[in-house]
This record gives C-alpha cells, structure tokens and sequence, in this order.
C-alpha cells in the first residue's frame, strides 16, 4: 500500500516543519503504507534545479531524513514539470529547461504543452539526483503517464533507457519503475505497454508501472481483475516475472456513481480503496497505491478550505480511508494471493494467507443488488473494514468488505447460503424495438440461487407474460406497446404465489426506421439501412473547410463518432458502458495537412469494415457498412447508436450535433437511440 504524497512545500515551509513532517510519516507508517510516490509533490526539477548546474536540495534532504526514520521508501518521479507544462501558468517560463527544451504539441486538450528536454539536461539532472541520493531513494519512476505527455513510445524510450543506465551506474541498488501508462483521458494503457516492450524497453526498467483510471474497480465496465491479467501477459511475453505496480488512481469509482468530491478519496468511500487493495493483491501486484495522501486524513485547517495547511495542522485527524488502509496493512502486509471462491455473481470475495501463513478472506457485495446476510460458519471469525470484531451469528454484507478468518475458507465460503434482501429485483425499463415494432422492455434480476418462474404484466396493456429465470441471472422480457406512449409504468408481478406492484419510469429513446433519412444540427443528416450484409449508413456533412489531423484524438477535428450497444436491452439500471458489445467509432474526412481520410476504433485502430468517405467542396458524403457478426446484432434486433457530427475551425469546435444523445455519449449508453423496420 503506498499513497501520493502532495505537499506544497515551499508554501508550508515552517521552523518546526522536520516536526511536523515526522508526525505525518509516523501516522502513514500506522496507517501501513510502505512508500511515498512523489508525484505532484511540489518537487518539481524547476524546484531542485531553478538555474543550470545550481540545485536546491534542502527540502528533500528534510524528506529523505524524515522518510527514514519512519520506515518509508520514496518513490520520486523524473520529469514533473518538465515533459508537460500548462500555457497558461507563467511559472516556469523562463527556466533553462524549457526553453532548452522542444516543444512537441498540445496533449490532453489545448492547455498542455509537451516538451522533448535537451537530453543533456535531463541526464545531468538525473545523475546529480542518483549522486545524491544513493542508497537512500529506492524507488525513481520515469515519468508520469508519458502515453499522454509524449505519446510516441521512440521519444519516451530515449528517456527510459538513458535514466535506467545513469542511475543503475551510480545506485545499482536502486530500482528503476518504467513506463506508468494510464487509462486517464482516454489513454491506451495497454497499448502503449505493448508499443514499448515492442522496442525492446523492458530491459531498461526494474518494475513496471501503470495506472487504471479506465478499470478502477470490480464493477466498472472494464473490471480492474480482468485488465490485471491482461499487462500480466503483455510483461510476460516481453520480460517473464516482471513486477507490476498500479501507482496511481485519485478517481476510485466504478465510474458509474458520480460521489461528491470524488477526487483522491476525499466523497468515495473508504470500502472502495479496501476492494482495490485486495484486488491487486489478488492480481499479484508488487504494490498499490489507489489513495493521495488527502483523502487519509482531516487535520484542523480543514474550516479554512484549503488544501495544503492540513498537512501542517497540529492535530491529525484520521478518515475513515486512514482506519480501512490500517486494518488491511494489520492484516495483509506481506500477504499472498490463495484462491478465488465460486459464489453468487453479484459478490466478490478472495482468501490469502497472511504473513503468518493463516488463511484471511474479504468478501463484499459489488453493487446494492448483491446486499445480503449470512451465517458466520463454525470456526470462522469475522472484522468489519476497520478491523472490529462483528460477534453475532449472522453478518450483513454490504458494499464495504468484510473480512473472515479461519480455514478452508474457500470451501467454507462456496457452501454459505448468502440471502438477498429480496428473493427478485426488477433492474429497470425502457422503450425498445422488437422486430419494428415499440415495445416495453423490463429487467428482471433472480437474486436467488435457485430459478425462479414468474408472471409479469404492465397495467393498461393487454397480457402477462410468463418466464423463467436461471438462478443468480437477469433476464429481460418485451411487453408490446400496441401504439400507446407511455413515461410510466405500473408493473404486476407474481412470483411464488406473491403478488408485487411496481411503479416505474420508462427511459425513452429516440427512434427511426431503416431507409428513413434523419437531419442532425442542421448541417448533416444519415440514413440507416439495415440489410442482410449489414448495418448501413449512408452521410451527407456540409463543411467547406478542412482541419488539421489531430493525432490519436480524432474528436478534437471535423469527424462523425459513432456509438454502439449491441445488448441495449440488458443492464438497464446501469449508463455506464458494458464490458461487451460496446463500440465507438470515428469517421474522419481528408485533413488539411494532406491526411487521408479514415474509420478508427476507440483505441484509434483501423476498422475492419467496408467504407468509403468522397470530399466535394461543400463538404463529404460517407457510405459505411458494419457487418452483424462485428456488433453481435442481428437486422430483427439491431443495436442501439448514436451519431455525433462535429465541425472544427482553427483548432475550434464551431458547432457538434448529435441525433439521440449529447456530449456525454463516451459514458452513457442509455442515451442512444433505437431503429426498426417499417
């Protein structure tokens, strides 16, 4: 466990600061972290070299000292400040090392400038820290996220390799931490992992490194265990028993609920940061950090709504995040990964074996659905997240883990009788089409572990329907709307000789019919076929002025996106995107600066698609065809999509117009919109 350490330092600087910084490393050691990543730190390079060959070590030389005495290893991060800096912040303007520097164009919108540092004086730089520091920093890491700072793998492994060898020359104790790839606006992780081992890059760093801002948790459409397993493989094929660190995530959501404050821990809860602790435990990991140090701890300056006094407040006031991170350390520092046991789908759970050998098992339900009780078994101990004994008979899971200890917990566990709160859960409904025609369709959720049969019908509409449902599944069923138009719904279901009465509101979408032509924003318009071959989509776009290629960001110049849902019936409590049948896609037409036109995916790979894209001087008209076998649909239930045009000027969005959703259709599925026959 080893948490971001923001500090402004310079800021803060008091007499009594040694002081004050050993009581705050004291405190983290309790809480059982083990290294500070230095990042967003307030030791920028500008900070410990403001002028060439002339460096302010006193700061750190405090930090180090401080460090030490606590039993923390630090992990500093090359190039703050340096690879990427914001044009409209004076600070730095004038410092050597960007202005030496070249300039590699604007990343992450239009704010943030890359830089290439004069390789001179990057090297200097790191083998002055190296000299200084030998035997005493553990931990460098070259760069943060460089996959989007300096997003061409040949410039970042000019940095990786000529790091790795100075400080392996001066320090070979030392461990270098390469590459620290994330999933943070829209950035390639795994792909960029690849594009550096590809170049041989491995071999120029101790640990790797990521951050999976793009698989935060077990609930997110991508699921944190599964992209685990994936860099495992990506390593392996590259450099076999390569250790992995995710060292970074401040969002710690499942990216579908939206907390208040949600930024480095301070509005999600502290259950979370236990889930991914065990998590990447589970994944092996080397070590995770998934908390900034702010979210650990109130202080007494919190009344002032600053961020930085709080660190220097003469009381230190734990968070719940502090006391959860501090039960997970008291339990599994030094813990291995045992077995994953095979329980309801809507729970997650792992054993390990402590340090000690012992078996220490946390289980939590992973979303309200999966809310439960359960019998302690015979023999077994169970702790709440912050380590309390829960002495009754029966535990009532929730969300936050919790945790068990005894043995053959994994047989013990597969052979509990978890009982949900309820016996079915209706997960949501929403108009659809049925085979060109409109319809109501409604999700039901078996919560048991055996199947369930049942009727259900909509007032006001004519029949129930009767189905089963496998045990621990969902299940959607379609309800004809026969013409009406309905926003709400009273729902009658029957289940188990019970009679329930549901109210509930109907997401609408917007729709159309293959062969019809849809005007968008007054400057584009489709038409939507479906046809035996597939998919077909026919564009017209009036734009009379090209734009320069944006490269690996084809949403920042003239484009259309297209959106996806091959299963839109399914997940219907949820607007976050799915982990299958999802697909985004961009069109763009020829740039300015000669560039031809282009289909990409999300990960800015070529579609695989028949296409064709013919620029006039009024604008483009576009013929695509995606195939059924690509979207997993068929012509009788198509997906659900969506289409975005957008218009660019001088690097300016002019105008961006969608047919059924909006802006936020990167995150939100239940905005697209539906198609049929006539």
């Amino acid at each position: 466990m080893r948490p971001e350490h923001y500090l402004n330092w310079k800021a803060t600087y008091r007499s009594d600061m040694k002081d004050t910084l050993d009581r705050n490393f004291r405190n983290l050691r309790l809480a059982g972290f083990r290294v500070i990543r230095m990042h967003d730190s307030g030791f920028l390079w500008m900070d410990l070299e403001p002028e060439k060959g002339k460096f302010e070590w006193t700061l750190l030389d405090t930090v180090v000292e401080c460090a030490e005495k606590n039993d923390l290893d630090l992990m500093f991060v090359l190039g703050n400040g340096a690879v990427v800096y914001n044009v409209n912040r004076p600070r730095g303007k004038d410092w050597f090392a960007r202005k030496n520097g070249k300039k590699n164009g604007f990343v992450m919108g239009n704010n943030w400038m890359s830089v290439l540092p004069d390789m001179k004086d990057w090297t200097d730089f790191v083998s002055a820290l190296a000299s200084r520091y030998k035997g005493r920093l553990r931990y460098y890491e070259v760069m943060n996220e460089p996959n989007l700072v300096m997003p061409d793998p040949v410039n970042y492994m000019r940095y990786l390799k000529a790091s790795y060898e100075i400080i392996k020359g001066i320090d070979p104790a030392a461990q270098v931490v390469g590459i620290c790839s994330t999933g943070d606006f829209n950035g390639k992780t795994e792909e960029y992992i690849d594009a550096i081992g590809a170049q041989g890059g491995f071999k120029y760093f101790d640990i790797l490194s990521f951050h999976p801002y793009d698989a935060p948790l077990d609930t997110a459409p991508n699921r944190a265990e599964r992209q685990i397993e994936r860099i495992h493989k990506l390593a392996a094929k590259y450099r076999p028993g390569m250790p992995l660190v995710q060292d970074e995530i401040y969002y710690l959501t499942d990216l579908q609920k939206i907390y208040n404050g949600a930024l480095c821990g301070r509005g999600w809860p502290a259950g979370n940061a236990t889930r991914r602790y065990a998590i990447d435990l589970a994944g092996k990991l080397a070590g995770s950090i998934p908390m900034h140090i702010s979210g650990l701890e109130a202080g007494d300056a919190g009344h002032r709504n600053t961020w930085y006094p709080r660190r220097f407040a003469m009381h230190y006031v734990p968070r719940p995040h502090f006391i959860a991170s501090n039960a997970f350390g008291r339990f599994l520092e030094g813990g291995k990964f045992l077995a994953k046991p095979n329980i309801s789908s809507l729970l997650n759970s792992f054993v390990f074996l402590d340090r000690d050998g012992k078996e220490v098992a946390l289980i939590w339900a992973l979303t309200k659905d999966g809310e439960c009780s359960f019998d302690v078994p015979a023999g077994v101990k169970a702790c709440d997240l912050f380590g309390n004994p829960l002495n009754g008979k029966t535990v009532s899971l929730t969300e936050e883990p919790v945790y068990l200890f005894g043995s053959d917990l994994k047989k013990k566990l597969e052979t509990v009788d978890f009982r949900m709160k309820t016996p079915y859960r209706v997960l949501g409904a929403a108009e659809s089409m049925r085979n060109g025609a409109k319809h109501i369709a409604v999700e039901f959720r078996n919560m048991s572990p055996e199947p369930r049969a049942m009727q259900a019908r909509i007032a006001g509409l004519s029949g129930p329907q009767s189905f089963s449902i496998a045990a621990d599944s969902a299940k959607t069923v379609y309800f004809p709307l026969n013409g009406k138009d309905l926003k709400e719904i009273t729902l009658i279901v029957v289940d188990g000789g019970r009679l329930y009465k549901e109210k509930l509101s109907i997401a609408a979408h917007k729709t159309t019919f293959s062969g019809e032509t849809v005007k968008v924003g007054g400057f584009a318009e489709f038409t939507p076929s479906l046809t035996p071959e597939g998919f077909v989509f026919d564009i017209r776009v009036t734009d009379s002025s090209a734009t320069p290629r944006v490269a690996g960001e084809p949403w920042q110049e003239d484009c259309v996106e297209f959106f996806f849902d091959a299963a839109p019936d399914r997940n219907l409590n949820r607007s976050a995107y799915t982990e299958t049948g999802m697909t985004r896609m961009f069109l763009v037409p020829p740039s300015a600066d000669g560039k031809p036109a282009a289909l990409v995916d999300m990960k800015m790979k070529p579609m695989n698609v028949k296409w064709s894209l013919d620029r006039n001087a009024s604008g483009y008209t576009a013929h695509v065809v995606i195939p059924w076998k690509l979207r997993g649909a068929t012509p009788e239930n198509p997906p659900s999509f969506d289409l975005i045009f957008s218009d660019f000027a001088n690097g300016k969005k002019v105008k961006s117009s969608a047919w059924a959703g909006g802006p936020d259709n990167h995150k939100n599925r239940l905005n697209f919109g539906r198609i049929g026959k006539k």
